[in-house]
């Protein structure tokens, strides 16, 4: 089976993929194509173990909970375009990109009910939530390939402050994690969910630089926002 069918299998995990391409209008990019040119760079020698492996994590996620699934691969999209506006070499943007696809593949082993949970979380449900980034670092770790990948996805929820899920602050957060945290939250934001509704992307942004230096990088937030003004697909 060709890498191109592969992937068009991928896209087929879920309808959201021809509304994304919907809305992407930049050089008529869609997250497939992305990922493909992201697992490539990645390792042309390991591309097809690696696209195998991932096209068995996208079914897992997809099957636990299709709103996670959609998630996941709009913030690859974001983490992608965030990394490139960073000027990152492309094996960067490449691990950055793939970690962002996988960044919540430890939500796995949390229930669906939980996740799509429309009222606010209770102590446990909450902690159990905050167990998912160090879940997928398990989960990952089996994979030998995902080395480069696993302190992007087990710190995506710090805080530039140190009042992140683990503490860590400032520069000792890994650059990667900080794209995807911004991606991460973005789409938190700019997502229908089942506690709220689509926010304005201007919206979005305004929150973004409300917690610029403190739960964000300021500088990647920055970055960001060029790119919200830079590409078409967010102006809408």
């Amino acid at each position: 089976m060709g890498l191109k069918l592969k992937l068009a299998m991928v896209a087929s995990c879920r309808r959201g993929f021809s509304m994304l391409s919907q809305r992407l209008e930049l050089n008529k990019l869609s997250i497939n194509n992305v990922l493909e040119r992201m697992i490539l760079s990645y390792s042309s020698r390991l591309g097809k173990l690696i696209l195998d492996d991932i096209l068995k994590l996208s079914q897992l996620i997809k099957a636990h909970d299709v709103t996670t699934f959609r998630h996941s691969l709009d913030v690859a999209l974001f983490s992608n375009w965030l990394a490139n506006e960073a000027s990152l070499p492309q094996k960067e943007v490449a691990r950055i990109t793939i970690a962002g696809f996988l960044h919540d593949i430890g939500k796995t082993n949390i229930p669906a009910v939980v996740l799509n949970k429309p009222g606010r979380l209770d102590e446990s449900e909450w902690e159990l939530i905050k167990k998912h980034p160090q879940g997928g670092v398990l989960i990952l770790s089996g994979y030998t390939w995902s080395y480069d990948l696993l302190s992007k996805i087990g710190y995506h929820h710090e805080r530039v402050d140190g009042s992140g899920y683990y503490g860590l602050s400032g520069e000792d957060i890994p650059l990667g994690a900080k794209i995807i945290c911004i991606a991460d939250a973005f789409d938190a934001m700019f997502s229908l969910r089942s506690y709220q509704q689509i926010k304005p992307v201007s919206d979005c942004c305004m929150e973004l630089e409300k917690n610029s230096d403190s739960q964000f990088d300021g500088e990647l937030v920055n970055r960001f926002i060029r790119v919200t003004k830079k590409v078409s697909f967010f102006r809408r």
